[in-house]
């Protein structure tokens, strides 16, 4: 994969001691994939807060998400799940999935738009 000039531009302008191919192997060589979960351990014990997971921070933005009135159909877009079934089985935490039906049975009673879809209804 060819990296864009502009960034061995600003590569050397920052680090001129190096030379294109020393960047092109730092940026497109091996890299390794427990890094992010090390910085993000880091991060949380530099800031006194619980240690987090990527898993963990999925199962937290679908949980809020939902809580907050986000539609099931769009908390699972935006985690990447083709149905709300995969965000309800491996993310969203049990008591938000009720708040949900909780909340879309409150609109129907009030008169809100619409039936629930079979996947809200099943969630």
């Amino acid at each position: 994969m060819p990296a864009a000039p502009h960034k061995y531009k600003a590569l050397k302008a920052t680090h001129p001691e190096h030379d294109a191919t020393c960047w092109r192997e730092l940026l497109f060589s091996y890299h390794d994939r427990a890094w992010p979960r090390r910085w993000v351990k880091r991060i949380c014990r530099l800031a006194g807060v619980p240690e987090v997971t990527a898993h963990g921070q999925r199962g937290l933005h679908s949980t809020l998400a939902l809580v907050a009135g986000i539609t099931p159909n769009a908390v699972a877009e935006a985690l990447g799940h083709e149905s709300f079934k995969t965000t309800a089985q491996s993310y969203a935490h049990p008591q938000a999935l009720d708040h949900v039906r909780q909340q879309r049975a409150l609109q129907v009673l009030e008169g809100g738009k619409g039936k629930a879809t079979s996947e809200e209804v099943a969630a």
